[in-house]
């Protein structure tokens, strides 16, 4: 999992931009799937793996509008949830994925708001 955050580094900017979209959503879902795999459970990771390609079909979507920056802030949300993976304290982990998810849950609902703006100022202009 270090391993796989040392190679985001280089496929991200500070400002949150992707350099390497491709190559970041590759990362992200092997470290995604590195954690949900401790669990041992084929039933979890099979529902993980629909979910992610949803997840990935959204992310990929949003991206491509303006205002989507988050690669910065996943990444350092990724560090804390391995940081209390590494150090073994149940407790941090539980805060550090539900804080990864409802950044991600946010962000996500604020690129859509503002592409659903420009559609709805666009769809008036016409």
């Amino acid at each position: 999992m270090r391993d796989l955050l040392g190679e985001i580094d280089e496929i991200i900017d500070t400002q949150g931009r992707y350099l390497d979209y491709e190559n970041f959503v590759g990362k992200d879902s092997q470290f995604h799937f590195l954690i949900v795999g401790t669990a041992r459970n084929r039933h979890l990771v099979d529902a993980y793996r629909h979910m992610f390609l949803h997840f990935h079909a959204a992310r990929m979507h949003l991206s491509l509008g303006s205002g989507y920056r988050r690669a910065y802030e996943t990444r350092q949300e990724h560090k804390t949830i391995l940081d209390a993976f590494e150090s073994q304290d149940l407790p941090a982990l539980k805060a550090a994925i539900t804080n990864h998810m409802q950044e991600s849950t946010k962000w996500f609902a604020t690129a859509q708001a503002r592409m659903d703006g420009g559609a709805s100022k666009s769809q008036k202009r016409a």
